[in-house]
Order: C-alpha cells, then sequence, then structure tokens
C-alpha cells in the first residue's frame, strides 16, 4: 500500500507540474488569438509552457520591485491581471491586422485529417511517455538528488524564493554571497515556477526539479509538430519529428547528466517556439499576436539570456528563406519585428539588465579544447558528443533526409540553422582562437549546449529521412504488392499508409535498441548516484536532518564548498555559509575561512568572520562534486580546534559547535603540517 501512496504521489505531482505549465500559458495564449482557425491547437499547446514562462519572466521582477511577495495567491492574482488585460484587448483589436491578411502567401494551413491529427497526436503522447519514463529509470525515483554543478543552486534558489517571496532577479543567487554590493544576477523564471509547484504540493524539491525534468521531452515533441505544422509539413513527418525527438541523447539527456542545465535545458526545448510565433504573427500581423511573441521571447530570456541567441539562429535562416520568397515584405516585416523587441525590451528591463551585468564573466569563460575539427564533426553529426558510438540510425536517416533537402519545403531553413549550430560546435570544441571563444562564449564555450541546439534543429530531417523511407516501401512494394493481389480494383493508400509507417517505425525503433533507451538511462543516471561516495550521500541527508534540529534560524553552518553539504538548505532549511559551489562574489569572510578557519582558536580575524556570519556549527563530509577536489585548507584537522566539540560523528559525516568562544590571545592550535584533503578527501562522481 505505501508504494503505491508514493506511485500515486509521483504521479500527481508530474501531472500537477504539466498542468502548472500549461494552463496559464494556453488561457493567455488562446485569448491572443493562437489557437484561432481550425486545427491550429498545435502552435498552442506548443507554446503554452514558454507563455507560461513569458508571464513569469515579466510578473516576477516587477513584483519584487513593488514589494509583493512571489508566493501562489499572488502568483495567481498576477495571471488573473494577465489574463484580464488579455481579454480586454481581444476585442477591440482582434480585428487590426495588416492590409496584406488574405493574401496567397497567408493562406490557411493545408487540411490534416482528422485521422492525421490523431496520429500525430499518438505520436507526440507516446514520444513524452518513452522519453519520461527513460528519465524516471535514469533518477532511480522522482526524490533522487542531481549530484552535479548547477543543481544545488537550482534547488536552494527555489527554497530561497519559497521562504522570501523575493521574485527579483539577484534574489536567489544572494544564498551564496555576502559580499558587499555583490548581487549576482541569475535568470529565475524557472525557479519561480519551480516555487509554485513546491508550495502548493509540498514535494521535496529534488522531486520537483525531477517531475519537471520528465516533461522536457513532451516539450520537445510537441514544439517539433508546430513547427511541422506551422510550415505546411505533412502528417507523417510530424509523427516521425515526435517519435525521434526522444532518442537523441545531445538533448535532453546530456544536458540533465550534465549540471543538470535544468533553466538551460528548458529553454532550448522551447525555443523553436519563437519561430512558430514569429511565422503567426508575420502571417496575422495584429497587435494580440505581437504579444504572444513578446511573451514567448520574454519567457526565453527569463529561463535563461543565451536562449535570445539561440532562438535568433533558428529565426534567421527561416527569415531569410521567407524574404527570399517575398522580397517586398521586408521593410514591412522588420518594422515589426524592431517594434515589438524595444517594446518586449522594455517589459523585461530587469532581466536584460542583470543579463548586461553578467556579460564580461561570461566572455571570459571558456572550457578547454578536447579534439580535433574532424572528431568534432563526427560527434556532433554522429549525434554522439564525448561518446564512443555514434546513434548510427540516427546518422541513417539525418543522410536520407538530407538528400530530400528539396522536398522539405518551407522547413528547408532547418538544416541551414543545424549546420550553423554544428560549426559552433566545431568551434567550441576543437579551437582555442580568441574569436572561436568570442563566438561561442554566448553559450559558455559549452559545445554539450551547441550540440544539443543542433540537434533540435537536425531532427525534423532525420523525421524527413523516416517519411522518405516510408514513402519509397509504400510506393515501390506494399501498393504494387496490394495491387497484384486485389487485381484491376485499386488499393486505398491510407490504411496500406499507416501499416507502413508503423512498421517502418517499429523496425527502426528495435533496431535502435528500442529508442537508444539504454544509452540514455546510463548518460543521464552517471550523476544520480545514491552511494556513500555521491556528493550527497544518505549519510549526509540523515545528517541534515539532525542539523535541522539543532540550528536556530537565525544560525549558520560553516561548511566545506565543494562537496555535498550545500544541499543543506533546499533539503532541510538550515543555511549554509557556501550553498554553492562557485566562489564568484562570496566575500571575504567565506574566502577567509575556508582558508583559515581551524584557527579559530588564536585568530581574531576568523572570530570576528564568524561571529558577523552567525555561525555556530560545522559540517564536514565525504563526497566531493568532482574527484579532483579535496577538503578546503579551513576544514581539516577540526578535531584539534579547542573550541569545537564534536556532536555528530556517522556515516563519514561530522558536525561540531562552537561551543565556547576562544580567548583572545589564545595560543594557536597544534594543526600538523598536511595538505588539503587530508581529512575526509573522497573521491566525488567525476
Amino acid at each position: 500500500m505505501g508504494y503505491r501512496r508514493a506511485v500515486l504521489r509521483e504521479v500527481v505531482l508530474v501531472v500537477g507540474y504539466a498542468a502548472l505549465l500549461w494552463l496559464p500559458g494556453a488561457a493567455v495564449g488562446a485569448l491572443l488569438g493562437l489557437g484561432r482557425g481550425r486545427w491550429s491547437g498545435w502552435s498552442l499547446a506548443a507554446l503554452a509552457p514558454l507563455l507560461t514562462y513569458g508571464i513569469v519572466t515579466v510578473c516576477g521582477p516587477w513584483m519584487s520591485r513593488l514589494g509583493i511577495a512571489w508566493q501562489p495567491g499572488t502568483a495567481g492574482l498576477a495571471l488573473l491581471v494577465v489574463l484580464a488585460v488579455a481579454a480586454v484587448l481581444r476585442w477591440p483589436l482582434r480585428r487590426w491586422t495588416a492590409a496584406s491578411r488574405g493574401r496567397p502567401e497567408h493562406a490557411a494551413l493545408p487540411a490534416w485529417t482528422m485521422g492525421g491529427h490523431v496520429a500525430v497526436g499518438l505520436a507526440t503522447v507516446a514520444s513524452g511517455l518513452f522519453g519520461g519514463a527513460v528519465l524516471l529509470s535514469a533518477f532511480g525515483g522522482l526524490a533522487s538528488i542531481p549530484q552535479d554543478w548547477d543543481a544545488m543552486l537550482h534547488a536552494n534558489g527555489i527554497r530561497y524564493i519559497a521562504e522570501t517571496g523575493d521574485s527579483g532577479v539577484y534574489g536567489m543567487y544572494s544564498v551564496n554571497t555576502f559580499a558587499s554590493g555583490g548581487q549576482v544576477y541569475y535568470p529565475n523564471s524557472y525557479h519561480l515556477l519551480a516555487t509554485v509547484m513546491v508550495d502548493l504540493t509540498g514535494a521535496t524539491i529534488p522531486a520537483v526539479l525531477n517531475a519537471h525534468s520528465m516533461l522536457m521531452p513532451l516539450m520537445l515533441a510537441l514544439m517539433l509538430v508546430a513547427v511541422v505544422r506551422c510550415f505546411h509539413g505533412r502528417v507523417a513527418l510530424a509523427v516521425f519529428a515526435a517519435l525521434v525527438s526522444s532518442m537523441a541523447t545531445a538533448v535532453p539527456y546530456d544536458l540533465i547528466w550534465r549540471g543538470p542545465l535544468l533553466p538551460f535545458a528548458t529553454g532550448l526545448v522551447l525555443s523553436l517556439g519563437i519561430v512558430v510565433a514569429l511565422q503567426t504573427y508575420l502571417d496575422r500581423p495584429s497587435v494580440l499576436l505581437a504579444v504572444a511573441l513578446l511573451l514567448a521571447g520574454a519567457g526565453l530570456l527569463g529561463l535563461h539570456p543565451s536562449m535570445l541567441f539561440t532562438a535568433a539562429l533558428f529565426a534567421l535562416p527561416m527569415l531569410g528563406q521567407r524574404w527570399w520568397q517575398r522580397p517586398r515584405r521586408i521593410g514591412v516585416e522588420l518594422g515589426l519585428l524592431v517594434l515589438t523587441a524595444v517594446l518586449g525590451a522594455a517589459l523585461v528591463l530587469p532581466h536584460v539588465a542583470g543579463a548586461l551585468s553578467t556579460a564580461p564573466s561570461v566572455l571570459a569563460f571558456t572550457w578547454p579544447q578536447e579534439g580535433t575539427p574532424a572528431q568534432a564533426l563526427g560527434e556532433v553529426f554522429g549525434f554522439s558528443t564525448m561518446q564512443t558510438y555514434p546513434q548510427v540510425w540516427l546518422v541513417v536517416f539525418l543522410v536520407i533526409g538530407m538528400g530530400g533537402f528539396r522536398s522539405l519545403g518551407r522547413l528547408r531553413w532547418l538544416p541551414v540553422a543545424g549546420f550553423l549550430f554544428a560549426a559552433l560546435f566545431v568551434l567550441s570544441a576543437s579551437y582555442s582562437t580568441p574569436w572561436a571563444q568570442k563566438l561561442t562564449s554566448v553559450w559558455w564555450n559549452d559545445k554539450y549546449r551547441l550540440a544539443a541546439a543542433a540537434t533540435i534543429a537536425l531532427l525534423p530531417v532525420v523525421a524527413h529521412g523516416l517519411v522518405r523511407t516510408h514513402d519509397a516501401v509504400l510506393h515501390r512494394l506494399v501498393l504494387p504488392v496490394l495491387h497484384r493481389l486485389r487485381g484491376a480494383r485499386r488499393p486505398g493508400t491510407s490504411g496500406a499508409a499507416l501499416v507502413t509507417l508503423t512498421a517502418v517505425w517499429a523496425t527502426v525503433f528495435l533496431l535502435a535498441d528500442s529508442g537508444y533507451a539504454q544509452r540514455n538511462i546510463e548518460r543521464t543516471s552517471q550523476n544520480y548516484g545514491h552511494g556513500p561516495d555521491a556528493t550527497v550521500s544518505p549519510a549526509e541527508r540523515k545528517a541534515f536532518e539532525v542539523l535541522q534540529k539543532l540550528v536556530k534560524p537565525d544560525e549558520r553552518v560553516m561548511n566545506d564548498r565543494f562537496d555535498g553539504s550545500g544541499w543543506m538548505y533546499a533539503l532541510s532549511g538550515v543555511r549554509p555559509v557556501a550553498a554553492h559551489y562557485s566562489k564568484t562574489a562570496v566575500g571575504d569572510g567565506p574566502e577567509l575561512l575556508a582558508g583559515d578557519f581551524n584557527h579559530y582558536d588564536s585568530r581574531p580575524d576568523v572570530q570576528e568572520a564568524v561571529a558577523r556570519l552567525h555561525i555556530r556549527w560545522v559540517i564536514v563530509s565525504s563526497g566531493f562534486v568532482r574527484s579532483d577536489m579535496s577538503r578546503q585548507q579551513g576544514l581539516v584537522h577540526l578535531s584539534q580546534v579547542r573550541a569545537l566539540d564534536l556532536v555528530y560523528d556517522e556515516g563519514g559525516v561530522q558536525i561540531y559547535q562552537i561551543a565556547r568562544p576562544a580567548a583572545p590571545g589564545a595560543p594557536p592550535s597544534s594543526l600538523p603540517a598536511s595538505a588539503p584533503g587530508a581529512e575526509g578527501s573522497h573521491r566525488g562522481p567525476g
């Protein structure tokens, strides 16, 4: 019975998060006219989560400036205000469209039959469920803690917002900063929405993070279907695009394994939404659809600033193809876009200013280049970043799809965008020149992010290869055989096409080791371990519960920056000194204590820093976020610090209490000379 209840709670959490993501955006999008016309709901369904994030991005920072706390109630009121404004604007503005409406280039979408819509819907749901199941299997359950670098900041940021209601763009990073004037911008739309989910359900923060991740395959499948539909693609192309979307390791699995880069990954799977909103707006120019485009752009900015550049690289080839075919529209449409962009920037000014403040550090960051250009090309077009073997069947159908480039029709801009991202991937993976680093700096010079963006653009081309294969099998094999069997009577094609599509997909799915499920499970699960050497081990989680009973609300816990102890805030509400692995703007106090806390007995400056930060407890534990990291020098040999009393020692975790202040001028503690890491320097997951 307990197991069934646990499963039911997890199902309710995932379904509830889906409702939170889709319903607000869908309601606003419908009022703005995205659902107008028969079967135009695909665009609305795909854009709904992005519009929800757009609402959060616009409302959150301004609510903070007005002194309104971010809570489910106030967030709901903000949504009602947005809905009311959209409803008020809808009636007088719904007919205000450009004079070009109704011209041939703005003709209605080609008909999909009812059966076609049902087939696309089933494929989309199946792909979302398959990808979600792969991720759940990799997690080992929703309660599992992601063990890599970025996860701690995401989790602690959500806890901070839930406790304080601070929805400002500099708020959530303050859990890790103590420097005077040390504000650090971090895009917080992902965290604001997650906070609502935490408050509404009472679920643990790791469970909320993982529940959201499980919905990413569905978001991606829906977005690819919407792109195919928006650009007049066939039903078969939409079906195959939805099905292949959950197979490629680069997205979302690499981005959830590595980091996890949760806001970035969310923005990336939704990034093609800007193209859908843009195409819809330019085909039917109106104030209402301009607002929809504005909210879509705001949602991408609030998830991650680099998403605007990603969206631009998708949009530029699309606009190039559009304007090449209709050059007379360039001036008018360019003016519409500039005006919308200016108005949008004004609405999200706090995020724009914050993003600009981080530009110098982003431009200066670089990853080491680990391969040659030839290796990089093989990785990006083999869908196999830093893996031994390519995803062969995706490569096969990518080649077949590119062979039919011209028959992509209005989607010919997609492989162009894919090649642009592939070129940037090659630069980030194999070139160390300053110009290469500057070109890729928007994406933190990170080849994994660029590989994921390239993959999203290339997946519809893979689907096109499957469509061409399906057509060849249908017309050269299936229909001729049926014709011979039925004699002169012409065989119907609908049923034969459906059977052929199913057979082609089933064959590819099996040949690809059940959709590369095990490969993607193994990839993602690398940073979801539960053993004693994990960054956050079961022993540490137990120690956090002990700290929860010991530590008073106004006290902090001294901890090592590079082990998993910073998770204590997200998991138990206890505030650590180091709430993230990064040392950006942490301040002089934490820096001093990281190197010299164990001289507390005799150093007045250490004692002053401890008092100023309200530290009364210390924790050290095993397991580090990187295998080459070890205990910070100031936290070694704590057993020899006379002012500390050991109050807990289990499973490699020790908790000390500063039981008595050190006497001024006391002799230094007898600390033997040793390298950092002499105490508890166990290897992390690497």
